[in-house]
């Protein structure tokens, strides 16, 4: 509900073509984001929860070590291929060739959230619900206060922007910060130290993650890509559009 009033706050803000210009942005970052991402929590929840549940810790802890690792390698990697796309995604997507510093700007949360998958897997299989929850709460509350604040200032399109990137660094740092508290307690001090050979069989996790991964891509593909496609064929208007109508569907 308070995300469908701040749709409404930002849209009078903005204007309906720059809402619809932050919906693209912010859409495709956090879709290019998900097509490098191999679910890295799923993983996490699979893997982990087995081998806590074997009373294998040092398992346990290479699973949740090579999770981190895997997770910040791609999200570099799609850090690095966003900066060389988003010249592209300006001028066909947000129509504005000058734009493309936008993209570069929310994609700072890509790096943010580099850890975040596999925290918030740790969090899942620790049973950790409840700081999931808080995180989620301060989130929503800062930035409705923040768009609050820039809709009384009239803030601009890039103001704004900075609002939603500091959601997701919170959304990114927050889950990762509890999950880096709890896990020497519940696999020791040393766990970073642990074994590669500890692992399960890496062919049965590569398989499970390229699963995932699959089943994310074909989910961003079908349901997630409404906005952006929205702005390629009709403009930012009509995106902008689509967003509204979307947000007052959900607060119905």
């Amino acid at each position: 509900m308070i995300g469908a009033v701040l749709t409404g706050v930002t849209a009078r803000l903005l204007g309906v073509a720059e809402f619809g210009v932050l919906g693209t942005v912010t859409v495709i970052v956090a879709n290019l984001n998900r097509l490098f991402s191999f679910r890295m929590g799923e993983v996490v929840v699979k893997y982990m929860g087995e081998a806590l549940a074997q009373g294998e810790k040092e398992r346990a802890a290479a699973v949740v070590k090579v999770a981190f690792l895997t997770e910040a390698v791609t999200s570099l990697l799609a850090f690095v291929m966003l900066i060389l796309l988003a010249p592209l995604a300006a001028r066909y997507f947000a129509k504005d060739a000058q734009a493309d510093h936008l993209f570069i700007l929310y994609g700072l949360s890509i790096l943010a959230n580099a850890f975040s998958e596999a925290a918030v897997g740790v969090l899942q299989v620790t049973g950790h619900f409840r700081s999931q929850a808080v995180i989620n709460l301060v989130q929503t509350v800062l930035v409705a206060v923040l768009l609050g604040v820039a809709a009384v200032n009239r803030s601009g399109l890039l103001f704004v922007l900075g609002v939603y990137l500091l959601g997701k660094i919170i959304l990114g740092l927050g889950p990762v910060l509890v999950a880096f508290y709890w896990l020497p307690r519940l696999l020791g001090s040393g766990w970073l130290r642990a074994p590669i050979a500890a692992l399960p069989p890496l062919r049965e996790m590569a398989r499970f993650a390229l699963h995932t991964n699959f089943n994310g891509t074909v989910t961003m593909v079908a349901r997630d890509s409404e906005v952006p496609v929205a702005s390629f064929f009709f403009g930012p208007a009509a995106a902008g559009y689509y967003k509204i109508a979307l947000a007052l569907i959900n607060l119905i």
